[in-house]
């Protein structure tokens, strides 16, 4: 199943998959401006080019079953911590809209702050990340609600709902936000002297375990 098949089965998946559109529409645009930015980044869209089928986007090829996520691993996993830099790659290869396989899911990915607007703009009613079946399946196990973390469409609007009116209102906000700001420059501190005890050229090894951190305290804080 491509990607405009799987949005025309579960609308509410676009925002997982694909970088921004509203409805086919959206993706029409990208596969058909895809095509321009792979060969030219100075030519104008036309809005009345014809549109062409996903299969049309490009996109780096992969291998079978794994597609790209061997690029990941190869050459000692050296893309797997720099993955950034891989979809950089692909982007002055492929144009600063194209799709990439991982796994069995397809994707389509953007480059350009105005492309990733849209990509929120489309999302809709419902916001949706996808599936992570083992939590889904310990919760329906256990008979707990999903919450926002895993909900989905009105289960998910009602949970985010109830945080709204506690979370989002400016007083509210005014108790921990000096909180989070100290969690922040902590952060900020704490990386600047990584860089300085890894000294790996302005890089941190496991930036991602930092970012686990901060999410953790600062959701400390709130709560």
């Amino acid at each position: 199943m491509n990607l405009v098949q799987l949005l025309k089965h579960n609308p509410m998946q676009k925002s997982m998959y694909v970088s921004g559109i509203n409805g086919y529409k959206l993706i029409n645009k990208l596969v058909s401006r895809s095509a321009v930015t792979a060969t030219s980044h100075a030519q104008p869209e036309n809005q009345n080019d014809p549109i062409k089928p996903f299969k049309d986007m490009p996109g780096p090829k992969g291998l079978p079953f794994v597609g790209s996520l061997w690029d990941l691993y190869k050459n000692k996993g050296y893309y797997y911590n720099r993955s950034h830099e891989l979809f950089t790659f692909y982007s002055q290869q492929y144009g600063s809209i194209y799709k990439c396989r991982i796994g069995s899911v397809n994707m389509v990915y953007v480059s350009t702050p105005e492309d990733a607007t849209k990509v929120f703009q489309a999302e809709g009613q419902y916001a949706n990340r996808g599936k992570m079946l083992p939590m889904v399946v310990y919760r329906e196990q256990s008979k707990k609600p999903k919450g926002v973390l895993i909900g989905e469409d009105e289960d998910w609007r009602v949970s985010r709902s109830v945080m709204d009116k506690k979370l989002m209102k400016m007083k509210d906000i005014k108790a921990y936000s000096g909180r989070m700001n100290d969690v922040i420059t902590d952060l900020i501190h704490f990386i600047e002297r990584k860089k300085v005890n890894d000294n790996l050229n302005g890089e941190i090894t496991n930036l991602k375990e930092c970012i686990y951190k901060w999410s953790f305290e600062s959701k400390y804080f709130i709560i």
